[in-house]
């Protein structure tokens, strides 16, 4: 079934490069997870991995609110530490995008 112009659902797509190599970086994602799961609107996460080695994450978010509550808390939980930790100063970058079409 295709949604258009009714949600108000959220996707964020964060993009990064690691300090280390994937083994390693991949070992602090379950932390993140445990998070995220206690994040209110938490809906889903993918985590990719390109050619050059950058990282993207798409995460859903039942709403806005719940996704920039959650992006304020991100940094600052400990469970969160090592995988910050491992982000390459710089390189990312986050934006929120409203669902226009679901389907």
């Amino acid at each position: 079934m295709v949604t258009v112009g009714s949600e108000s659902a959220v996707i964020e797509i964060v993009t990064y490069r690691t300090t280390l190599e994937r083994a390693a970086f991949l070992a602090t994602v379950p932390a993140t997870m445990d998070f995220l799961r206690t994040c209110a609107g938490f809906r889903g996460r993918q985590l990719a991995q390109a050619g050059d080695g950058q990282w993207a994450e798409v995460v859903q978010w039942a709403s806005m609110a719940e996704a920039l509550d959650a992006a304020a808390r991100f940094n600052a939980t400990p469970l969160t530490a090592a995988f910050n930790a491992m982000i390459a100063p710089g390189t990312a970058a986050m934006r929120h995008y409203t669902v226009a079409v679901s389907g």
